[in-house]
């Protein structure tokens, strides 16, 4: 589905994407050097795995993300600490304790892949998503999480999209619902983004 090989989750926004929503970014937890964001702008934080990174499909105007983000109001900061190889236990030492010092107005959480590759337990799954979703409702953030789209092997994932969804219910936070998309798909991204904005609360 994807290669296993870590890369380091660097999120670049294209200058005419920062300069027409007025938005500043930071990536991995790093504090943005731009100025200061004014009252309306939000931290917008991504937890997850590959369907964030999306490394493949090249430049970061096709990425999903960004393009959630520019929806955000003038002077938001967005921080990735999505990995392509994460799972939900990993996530809950590698990415939530990072996005929690970030004081977030929202996190995205897509945890699927990394889980459906290594074939983790529906229950064991089940348990680390929710660890992951009602620790940051604990800290107080807005959360957004999806069970993700259609894939090749979509029998054995759409398992893992029920199971983020009973999460997402039992948390009282938003689930945003992409299993009618395809992965590989040109005009996916937008709609993706489109419908995590939907969603926001």
């Amino acid at each position: 589905m994807r290669s296993s090989r870590v890369v380091a989750t660097v999120v670049v926004v294209s200058l005419v994407l920062l300069v027409a929503g007025g938005c500043s970014l930071g990536s991995s937890g790093e504090v943005s050097t731009a100025t200061t964001a004014p009252p309306s702008g939000e931290v917008v934080v991504a937890v997850g795995g590959w369907e964030t990174v999306m490394s493949e499909r090249g430049s970061a105007g096709t990425r999903w993300l960004p393009l959630f983000f520019a929806q955000s109001p003038a002077g938001s900061s967005l921080f990735d600490l999505a990995d392509r190889d994460a799972t939900a236990a990993t996530a809950i030492v590698d990415q939530v304790p990072r996005a929690l010092e970030l004081d977030p107005s929202v996190v995205t959480v897509w945890l699927v892949d990394g889980d459906v590759d290594s074939r983790t337990p529906l229950a064991s799954y089940e348990r680390d998503l929710g660890t992951v979703v009602q620790t940051l409702v604990d800290g107080g953030q807005e959360v957004l999480v999806t069970g993700g789209w259609q894939v090749r092997d979509d029998e054995r994932a759409a398992a893992y999209r029920e199971v983020a969804e009973q999460v997402a219910t039992k948390a009282g936070v938003s689930y945003v619902d992409l299993a009618d998309l395809e992965a590989g798909n040109d005009g996916t991204p937008a709609e993706i983004a489109d419908r995590f904005a939907a969603a926001r609360q």
